[in-house]
């Protein structure tokens, strides 16, 4: 039984003006620009790396020093 109070379900129609007015084209999104830039920063990170993990160049080698002659004086020799 149903209630005489109660509105039936109408029938939903849809007509060309309830639709909206202006429908927003999809703009086509590429990845490109982000996987360039996200390549180039890890290629300058690596590079960055290396170049401080190089190692330093060697300074030149010291001049031979010249080796003095031994003291004259006496020797002692300790005797047991």
């Amino acid at each position: 039984m149903t209630n005489p109070n109660t509105m039936t379900d109408p029938d939903i129609e849809i007509t060309p003006d309830d639709r909206p007015l202006f429908q927003a084209q999809r703009v086509a999104r590429t990845r490109w620009p982000f996987v360039l830039v996200a390549v180039l920063a890890m290629l300058a990170g690596g590079g960055y790396y290396l170049w401080s993990m190089r190692g330093k160049e060697a300074p030149p080698p010291a001049p031979e020093a010249a080796t003095a002659p031994a003291p004259m004086g006496r020797m002692y020799v300790r005797q047991s």
